[in-house]
């Protein structure tokens, strides 16, 4: 579903966790997070889950986000910079 750049994804109620649609949906929220920084128009911006689901999701998300290391993209290890690119920096700190 896209709503004017307002992408969300949606957790279907009977997916649990330990069914690999569950697994599928943490990995790709957190994919669109991280990759580019989530700068990219196409990120996903919202999610949308049951709210029996709601304490599992939250928990799984924060253990794949803490194994993400953030820095410089240039360093082995690295997976997510804090902007985007050198334009982007650049950017920011103009405004």
């Amino acid at each position: 579903m896209e709503a004017d750049s307002l992408n969300c994804c949606v957790l279907g109620e009977d997916i649990t966790p330990g069914q690999p649609e569950f697994a599928l949906f943490i990995r790709e929220v957190v994919r669109e997070m991280t990759t580019k920084a989530g700068q990219k128009c196409t990120a996903i911006r919202r999610i949308i889950v049951p709210q029996a689901q709601l304490h599992a999701v939250s928990e799984a998300l924060i253990a794949r986000l803490q194994k993400v290391t953030v820095g410089d993209p240039a360093q082995e290890g690295v997976k997510m910079g804090a902007l985007v690119s050198m334009t982007s920096a650049r950017m920011y700190r103009t405004r």
